[in-house]
């Protein structure tokens, strides 16, 4: 099994504790306080692996507050300023701010991807 394939396993499993693993306590604490529980897998799988989430949340990312908004449930309309905060203080900064961001950050594989990049 791929070293992928492990991380999408345990975030499937438990979010919170594979964005524990991979970044640090406070930032999954941060997830777990912010981010709606039923988004905390999608929000995980792009900031680890570079796995581009749905409209909503890829709108969010982007900063497009518009869209976000339009495509929203009622959970996540209402938790939007909390997703603000998540990503300016529990998120890598390169992984949010435009589409052109998104997209780099999906290219390289998200978190993992870079270290690992960094590692070679």
């Amino acid at each position: 099994m791929t070293p992928a394939t492990q991380t999408a396993q345990a975030i499937e499993a438990d979010p919170v504790a594979a964005y524990a693993a991979h970044h640090t306590p406070e930032s999954a604490d941060g997830l777990r306080r912010k981010v709606p529980e039923h988004m905390q897998a999608g929000m995980v799988r792009y900031i680890l692996l570079g796995i581009i989430p749905g409209s909503f949340l890829s709108a969010v990312l982007e900063g497009d507050l518009f869209n976000a908004v339009r495509r929203a449930d009622d959970a996540n309309r209402a938790a939007l300023h909390d997703y603000a905060i998540f990503l300016f203080n529990y998120a890598p900064g390169g992984c949010f701010g435009s589409e052109d961001r998104l997209r780099a950050w999906s290219h390289d594989g998200g978190l993992i991807g870079i270290l690992e990049g960094r590692a070679a």
